[in-house]
């Protein structure tokens, strides 16, 4: 694991045109440039001890809730009906109102996985516990998973089988209206593979785990696999068109990986703080430079695929020119709670090298 974070290497192109906000006139980006350089992470500021939560080694015998009643041996039949409902969404919430002893719902996991729990509540002493349904279709044994309403998400390792959610009261009394909020999306790691929870939404909705730097899942959704980025820039042209494209694409090695906030200041300011930010060592790279104009016949046309800061010929693969490690480190950050990919950060993205854009990567944890 790398400790020490190389600077990164801002190239401002010194241009004479002022730029709108929404689009400019078109010139010759190709003028002369002067660099500056830039500190975009500094490793005195970057918490290398990971405080998510390690999840390898959840099991089910983790936990002990109790309900004020016996419910084993109980028939879960009348499906969809009398309290009993199915439940075999990844995730979701289910909105309920306890009006008897208790509330069912059938649970038929399919694989090992991740299970997180919460329950909202009118009345504190309502509770979601977990049984395991028995072959016959009876309520078996409980599992000893389970929330208090209004306490916060617990989560257990939970192995193939169907289980029942039951809603109940800690005293025998509480009843009425319920949010139960049931996330299983993400798998047990493998024996290669750590899990340290990431970032985990209120709601339950959205949960993101880290197992090894190519695969982070996102309610079962890797994040990692087939990451690209493409920036645009139009430009007002009179009787024409004209556009500046980067694009990172094909990431075939990353280096360190932070959680942390992320914005920029640019025409539209970008923020977040809850980014995913990945370090690119090698990537496939592509630069164009696109200008057309034609007034009564009278044609200006180039498309040009040299990027600006290098004068190498794109596409080609970003890591393995000379130069490239100079000009890095390079970002590729993702938006943890739209799991969008939201920016390169690198001179070799347009409004870096040209445009000037200025990023900030604050509150950082290395998570590799």
């Amino acid at each position: 694991m790398k400790k020490m974070l190389s600077v990164m290497l801002i190239v401002i192109l010194v241009m004479g045109a002022s730029l709108g906000a929404f689009a400019t006139e078109a010139k010759d980006v190709y003028s002369d440039e002067a660099i500056q350089t830039t500190d975009i992470i500094n490793s005195e500021d970057v918490n290398y001890e990971m405080p998510n939560e390690d999840l390898s080694g959840l099991t089910l015998d983790s936990f002990s809730a109790p309900l004020s009643e016996s419910h084993e041996g109980i028939e879960l039949k009348n499906i969809q009906t009398r309290g009993t409902w199915l439940f075999n969404d990844p995730f979701g919430i289910v909105n309920g109102n306890l009006s008897s002893a208790a509330d069912y719902y059938i649970v038929e996991n399919t694989s090992d996985v991740f299970a997180f729990l919460k329950l909202t509540a009118d009345d504190p002493n309502l509770l979601a516990l977990l049984y395991y349904v028995n072959s016959d279709g009876t309520l078996g044994n409980s599992t000893g998973f389970g929330v208090y309403a209004n306490e916060p998400a617990v989560v257990t390792g939970l192995p193939t089988g169907t289980y029942a959610i039951i809603i109940g009261s800690a005293d025998g009394t509480a009843r009425g209206s319920y949010r139960l909020h049931w996330n299983r999306s993400n798998p047990l790691p493998q024996s290669n593979e750590s899990a340290n929870l990431l970032s985990i939404s209120e709601d339950l909705l959205q949960i993101v785990i880290y197992y090894k730097d190519d695969k982070i899942l996102s309610n079962g959704d890797n994040l990692v696999s087939d990451l690209e980025f493409e920036a645009r820039r139009d430009f007002i042209v009179p009787n024409g068109y004209a556009h500046i494209t980067s694009r990172i694409y094909s990431v075939y090695e990353t280096g360190n990986m932070y959680t942390g906030s992320f914005s920029y200041e640019d025409f539209t300011p970008y923020s977040t703080d809850n980014a995913l930010i990945i370090e690119i060592e090698r990537a496939g790279y592509s630069y164009i430079d696109r200008y057309y104009q034609n007034i009564n016949g009278d044609v200006t046309s180039w498309m040009r695929w040299e990027d600006p800061v290098t004068g190498l010929t794109t596409p080609r693969t970003l890591g393995d020119a000379p130069d490239d490690e100079y000009y890095g480190p390079h970002y590729l950050v993702i938006d943890l709670d739209t799991n969008q990919v939201v920016d390169f950060v690198s001179v070799f993205n347009y409004f870096y090298v040209i445009h000037g854009r200025i990023p900030t990567m604050s509150n950082l944890t290395q998570i590799n």
